[in-house]
């Protein structure tokens, strides 16, 4: 978000006569009609890939749960390579753990 609380915008320069090359070969711009030309403006302004913003409410959560994962792991592998043996019964510590794997594929 911009300093006004809005959402912040990046400009792009357009070449409009070769955007509308790429989707109506043979004609200009100015003979679009102006649904054409709303839809060689969407296509050309829409982002090449998906993009997250750093600042935003869910990347600040989202860097707590991986804290906190992080945290977890740090604490729990050492523990459990230490004092706990073979266990053949999925316990509470098994489903924490797949949960925690899970946090760290998502983050991927």
């Amino acid at each position: 978000t911009g300093a006004s609380g809005g959402k912040a915008f990046e400009a792009k320069a357009l070449n409009l006569q070769q955007e509308c090359d790429a989707g109506f070969r043979g004609r200009s711009w100015s003979r679009l009609t102006p649904r054409e030309q709303a839809d060689v403006l969407r296509r050309a302004l829409r982002p090449s890939n998906f993009l997250l913003n750093p600042h935003s409410e869910y990347i600040k959560r989202w860097d707590l749960v991986i804290a906190s994962a992080l945290l977890f792991t740090s604490i729990a592998t050492p523990y459990e390579v230490i004092f706990t043996t073979r266990v053949s019964v999925p316990t509470l510590n098994f489903w924490v753990n797949r949960l925690v794997d899970v946090i760290f594929i998502k983050d991927m």
